[in-house]
C-alpha cells in the first residue's frame, strides 16, 4: 500500500514548492507546463531548477525528495502541524488507510526551528499517531513565502536532525544530513 514511504520508519519530506534560484527566470506564463517545456530556455531552466532543488534535499538528509514544485506521494494525506499547534491533532489521528505527513516546520517565518523544538513536535505527534503511519514535512511549500533558499535548506535540515533525534530515541536508524555537519551548519548548537 505505502510506496514512497514503505521501508523508512518516520520518514522525512517537504509538502509543496521550495524557493526557485535567483537565476531562474524563465516562467510557464499562460502557457501550460507541456507547451512550456518545448521552449529550450524554459526546459533548461526548469531541469536546472529541480536538479539544485533535489541536490538541495539530499544534502540535508531528507528521506523522501520531490522536484521542489509540489509533486508529493499518494499514499499520504498532509497536515499544517507546526504553525496551527497541532490544534487538530486528535482529529487527524482518527484518519485511518493512509500515512499522514505532518508539518513539523513552519512556512510562514524565517526563523529556523532548532532540532530540539522539532523533536518536541514529533513525541507531541508521536502520543497520537504511531510512528509506523507518520511521516514529518514542512507545514507546506517554502517556495511562495518570500523566503529564500538558504532558509529553507536549513528549515530541512533541521526536519532532519530533529527526526534523528526521536529516530534514535526509538533506536531507529538516523538518517544522514551533509548539511548538518558543524563545517557547513548556520544552526546553533549548543556549547
Amino acid at each position: 500500500m505505502y510506496t514512497a514511504t514503505a521501508r523508512t520508519p518516520l520518514p522525512t519530506t517537504i509538502t509543496g514548492s521550495l524557493p526557485r534560484p535567483g537565476w531562474c527566470t524563465e516562467n510557464l506564463g499562460r502557457r501550460n507546463f507541456r507547451e512550456a517545456m518545448v521552449d529550450r530556455a524554459y526546459r533548461e531552466q526548469y531541469l536546472d531548477a529541480a536538479s539544485s532543488r533535489i541536490r538541495d534535499q539530499e544534502v540535508a538528509g531528507l528521506d523522501i525528495v520531490t522536484d521542489g514544485d509540489c509533486r508529493f506521494d499518494a499514499d499520504v494525506i498532509t497536515f499544517e502541524y507546526c504553525s496551527t499547534g497541532g490544534a487538530d491533532l486528535e482529529a487527524i489521528a482518527a484518519i485511518t488507510g493512509k500515512k499522514i505527513a505532518l508539518g513539523v516546520v513552519d512556512h510562514h517565518v524565517l526563523q529556523v526551528e532548532t532540532p530540539e523544538e522539532v523533536a518536541a513536535q514529533i513525541r507531541r505527534a508521536l502520543r497520537h499517531i504511531p510512528a509506523e503511519r507518520l511521516v514529518l514535512s514542512s507545514d507546506c511549500g517554502m517556495g511562495r513565502e518570500g523566503m529564500s533558499r538558504r532558509h529553507a535548506f536549513y528549515k530541512m535540515v533541521s526536519l532532519v536532525q530533529g527526526t534523528n533525534i526521536v529516530r534514535k530515541e526509538l533506536g531507529l536508524p538516523v538518517a544522514e544530513s551533509l548539511g548538518a555537519d558543524p563545517k557547513f551548519s548556520l544552526i546553533r548548537q549548543k556549547a
